[in-house]
């Protein structure tokens, strides 16, 4: 699973099915992390270099960048809990939703 003692922060994942958001079909590689940035990906396994750098075996598992919970409930107005929502009258909750999805 790791190799020999990281001398920087980086990480190499190996064993991965790689989506790269480019269109392509996902495809069996690696990739490799310096920081907070992806350095290099490759469609194969072993080419990259593992002396120095944290090695992740992603067992054959998905692998993509950038994903994020991108959603949002304007309607969700400061209530504790769901039943909150009910005590407010549709003309405030409707002006309150809107100033939400203004922010």
């Amino acid at each position: 699973m790791t190799s020999a003692q990281p001398t920087e922060n980086a990480v190499l994942f190996t064993n991965a099915r790689i989506f790269d958001s480019t269109g392509s079909d996902p495809y069996e590689g690696e990739v490799l992390v310096r920081g907070n940035r992806i350095a290099t990906v490759r469609a194969s396994t072993g080419d990259i270099p593992r002396d120095g750098v944290r090695v992740v075996d992603g067992g054959g598992k998905f692998l993509m960048s950038g994903l994020c919970d991108a959603h949002t409930h304007f309607s969700w107005t400061n209530s504790a809990d769901l039943p909150g929502l009910g005590t407010m009258g549709v003309e405030e909750h409707t002006l309150l939703s809107a100033r939400s999805a203004q922010t």
